[in-house]
């Protein structure tokens, strides 16, 4: 029941499916081998087929265009983007993020591990480019303990944004762009095609693998070699 509600009603990937099955399987074996338990039922569910992922690395011209559109049409939608692409935060970790947790006087960003998908307590770094910005819609200004990513997509003391907004949000800027025929295709693209995108800047940049790692929060250097081979 469980791994049917995750996959049907969480709509996750084959591969997080297959991470949920070996952590379970892991646990279970754990108190069999203490003698809590004589039988571990996590060992009949089956792997499912992981698939590369269906989602694009964007182009110079398609990111332009979009990241366009969106500065003009919501800000907060921007700032997701923007953490996305160069702090490689996640949107299910960016609607659980308060304001506190940014620290634009060190230029950095604490990401807990209560909210962290490996969860892990971890820092990234804000680069100074996007910096002007943070201060722009004035995120020095806003209250501390709101989450950023509240009601609305705006700053709010008790309530996050839904679990798929800033990825529906994402999704009705670029099928408007491509309605209006200034993206050719849309297919593939994603909110998550910014962190994939923001991945292979800094490789083609020449920026070192440790220090992608570090940003990524990969727990070893063989994660993001994988990660970044499979782009």
């Amino acid at each position: 029941m469980f791994m049917d509600h995750v996959q049907i009603e969480k709509e996750i990937g084959a591969r997080t499916y297959n991470n949920y099955r070996q952590f379970m399987t892991g646990i279970w074996n754990e108190m069999k081998d203490r003698g809590y338990i004589t039988d571990n039922p996590w060992s009949r569910i089956k792997k499912i087929k992981e698939t590369d992922k269906n989602r694009l690395m964007l182009s110079n011209y398609d990111a332009q265009v979009i990241l366009d559109e969106i500065f003009k049409s919501n800000k907060m939608l921007f700032l997701s983007v923007l953490l996305l692409y160069y702090c490689f935060i996640r949107p299910e970790e960016q609607r659980r993020m308060r304001v506190h947790l940014i620290d634009l006087k060190s230029g950095t960003i604490y990401i807990p591990g209560d909210i962290s998908k490996n969860k892990k307590s971890e820092t990234v770094t804000i680069p100074k480019a996007i910096l002007p910005f943070l201060y722009e819609i004035g995120v020095d200004t806003w209250h501390r303990n709101d989450y950023i990513f509240g009601k609305g997509m705006k700053p709010h003391p008790d309530i996050q944004c839904g679990s798929n907004a800033l990825n529906e949000s994402h999704k009705k800027v670029i099928t408007k762009l491509y309605q209006e025929k200034r993206l050719r295709s849309i297919t593939g693209i994603s909110i998550y095609s910014w962190k994939d995108t923001g991945g292979m800047s800094l490789v083609s940049s020449g920026v070192d693998i440790y220090e992608i790692m570090r940003q990524m929060r990969h727990s070893d250097l063989s994660t993001t070699q994988k990660y970044l081979k499979s782009l």
